[in-house]
């Protein structure tokens, strides 16, 4: 393979001490390319957890948190200056096919520049394997080939599996309904997008100036709605031509007493 990667650099650490003393070669130092913290924190800490367990084996590594398309162009291209990396597969509906994880990562025609694998792996025997799975239309056989191949990737190890994320998406039914599950996608997809909607009153914004805008409702308010316009301070036309002022609070949760001159302010918490 091309490139190390996490089990090769575990390997010679297994070895007893004993042996890595007589051999005298000193272990070289190493590159870890991964996520930055703000692309994803979690693969970002994962790198730190691996770099700060290699130092404490006697290893000496170079960390390097990239942001994706530095690390995307890294891992893809030469001259591949780096010895270990994390990358992974985020879900798509179109993934569920074993094909996509098992072809683009693993095939030797992907080992070449700007392809997707990365990891440098060639196998004759898996390649073969996972071209007849491409045109096997029986499904009992194409399953058999597919395990084959995990088979494989088990016992040559190109990459490690360091774990599976799994979340929870949350929204509240009170304020939308339309929500459109989706396998790979969740809730967060095209068709909730076109198809959720709101609970709560649409409104419309007329900016007057930059100290003055209007809102006003475009549908029927909920009753919760209109207990927040009175809570904030709600006048009536009737009572806005005649420039009456009432008390309300504010987003500071300050309540607002209009006084003969000016106004009273105190808090509503505690």
């Amino acid at each position: 393979m091309r490139k190390l990667v996490i089990l090769s650099l575990l390997i010679p650490l297994l070895w007893p001490a004993s042996l890595r003393a007589q051999s005298g070669t000193r272990v070289p130092d190493l590159t870890f390319v991964f996520p930055s913290a703000s692309y994803d924190p979690v693969r970002y800490e994962s790198g730190i957890l691996l770099s700060n367990n290699w130092r404490r084996l006697g290893l000496e590594v170079e960390v390097v948190p990239m942001d994706f398309t530095a690390l995307s162009r890294r891992i893809s291209t030469p001259p591949w200056d780096f010895h270990a990396f994390i990358s992974g597969f985020v879900a798509r509906p179109e993934r569920l096919d074993p094909d996509v994880l098992l072809f683009r990562p693993f095939h030797s025609s992907q080992d070449v520049p700007g392809g997707t694998n990365f990891m440098g792996y060639r196998n004759p025997e898996y390649d073969r394997l996972v071209e007849a799975q491409r045109t096997e239309i029986d499904v009992r056989k194409r399953r058999e080939i597919v395990f084959k191949l995990q088979e494989i990737l088990a016992r040559d190890v190109p990459t490690i599996t360091l774990y599976h994320p799994v979340e929870v998406h949350a929204y509240n039914k009170e304020k939308f309904r339309g929500h459109v599950p989706t396998i790979g996608y969740g809730i967060f997809n095209f068709w909730t997008l076109v198809q959720a909607t709101p609970l709560y009153a649409v409104k419309a914004h007329i900016l007057i100036d930059e100290k003055t805008s209007v809102s006003f409702p475009l549908t029927r308010m909920r009753r919760v709605e209109r207990e927040f316009y009175r809570f904030g301070g709600e006048v009536t036309l009737k009572q806005l031509k005649a420039n009456a002022r009432v008390a309300g609070v504010d987003k500071r949760l300050m309540l607002i007493e209009p006084v003969e001159k000016g106004h009273l302010e105190s808090s509503i918490i505690g």
